[in-house]
């Protein structure tokens, strides 16, 4: 006996899942591969239009200018240039455009106002969509050209001092050059057991004739309290 008299009972369907479909999900891998890459990159990837207003903007740059995404596509790029850098943005919007694709330094400013110098490469698209616009990659060269630039100035330093050392050495040897050329028997002794230090040419002579006796002799008489230039 049927519980409800008069009804029919109703036949639903069994799902069935659907067929795999191994193109879609390969699309679909790659899409979640490409957007894990541009969340996770450290670089700048971005993307603006002629006018120089950001369409897109991943995160770690950022935040890395203390700003959230939402906020840096509500800012202008030319605010977001470090000042003295604002005519050289001028002439890059003016250059994608015409040659299509730019490469260059460009001085950007923090929330903060710290100022970090990024490297970018560029290129505009023009083809597959409604207005042209510029597919950019950036990354942030701040600490290497800081390190370079501080390996000039040690490198610079260092030269520096090369060439004063080597000047005091010409200086040395033109004065012991003078010093062998001299008339004059010139010697250095110590005072305290009057060793010879140095000597000339001259006196070298003078002690080949008259022997080492002599300079013995006359040392011994004399009272020197250093070193001294004879």
């Amino acid at each position: 006996m049927s519980v409800h008299p008069g009804s029919e009972p109703r036949h639903i369907p069994e799902e069935r899942p659907s067929a795999f479909d191994p193109e879609r999900s390969a699309r679909v891998e790659k899409e979640n591969w490409y957007r894990d890459l541009v969340e996770h990159s450290d670089d700048l990837l971005c993307i603006h239009d002629l006018a120089g207003r950001l369409l897109s903007v991943n995160g770690a740059p950022a935040r890395a200018l203390g700003y959230s995404v939402e906020e840096l596509l509500q800012i202008p790029m030319r605010e977001l240039v470090a000042p003295e850098s604002r005519s050289q943005f001028e002439a890059y919007l003016v250059e994608i455009e015409r040659v299509g694709e730019v490469r260059g330094l460009l001085a950007v400013m923090s929330r903060s106002g710290e100022r970090r110098i990024w490297q970018y490469h560029n290129v505009l698209r023009t083809e597959g969509v409604a207005s042209p616009i510029v597919r950019g990659v950036a990354h942030d060269v701040t600490d290497q050209r800081r390190t370079e630039r501080l390996l000039r100035e040690a490198g610079e330093s260092l030269l520096s001092q090369v060439r004063e050392r080597e000047g005091s050495i010409r200086k040395l040897t033109l004065f012991r050059t003078l010093l062998d050329q001299s008339n004059d028997a010139i010697e250095v002794v110590d005072p305290g057991d009057l060793r010879f230090l140095d000597a000339n040419e001259k006196h070298a002579q003078r002690w080949a004739t008259a022997g080492k006796n002599f300079f013995l002799s006359a040392y011994s008489t004399s009272i020197l309290k250093s070193p001294v230039l004879l």
